[in-house]
């Protein structure tokens, strides 16, 4: 069951992000603000279609490479590897922690992406594409949400051990 609310939870975000796109790309300026002085004026601008072109490959790409890293995960024989380890005795739970890791995941970085395109949008609506906020804590809140996901994995299958049937 998890499984399968996760696998829609992960299209619904795959969706999600793609129409926040396609929303941000129909409001957006022909000259969007990419980056900005100390002082909350735009000094680096990026076409819109450049822009469309970018960040589609970047959420094609990261689905794509999700896909492939749980193919891979999915597909290895992990007593070869360490047959002394409990995780991989359990070949069944091993799979299934791989598969919620991806998921989630994927999951976790698509929302990040619906908001950070957002964010854009709402600064480049703006008449004069003026930073009014600031926005540093939200490259900070990625970055350790990356973190999070990266050590996530390798923590929980070197300090845990698969629940016993």
């Amino acid at each position: 069951m998890t499984n399968i609310s996760l696998k829609i939870f992960r299209l619904a975000s795959l969706a999600i992000v793609l129409i926040v796109l396609m929303l941000d790309y129909v409001q957006l300026p022909d000259s969007i603000a990419v980056t900005h002085n100390s002082s909350g004026r735009p000094i680096g601008f990026m076409d819109k279609q450049n822009f469309f072109y970018i960040a589609t490959a970047v959420i094609v790409g990261l689905t794509v490479v999700f896909g492939l890293l749980k193919s891979a995960l999915l597909s290895a024989d992990f007593k070869k590897v360490n047959p002394a380890s409990k995780w991989a005795n359990n070949p069944e739970e091993l799979k299934g922690l791989f598969l919620v890791w991806s998921d989630v995941s994927l999951i976790l970085i698509n929302v990040y992406l619906i908001f950070t395109l957002l964010g854009l949008k709402s600064v480049n609506l703006n008449t004069n594409q003026t930073l009014d906020r600031d926005y540093n804590w939200f490259i900070i809140l990625g970055a350790v949400l990356l973190i999070v996901i990266i050590f996530y994995l390798p923590i929980r299958l070197l300090f845990t051990d698969p629940k016993e049937k």
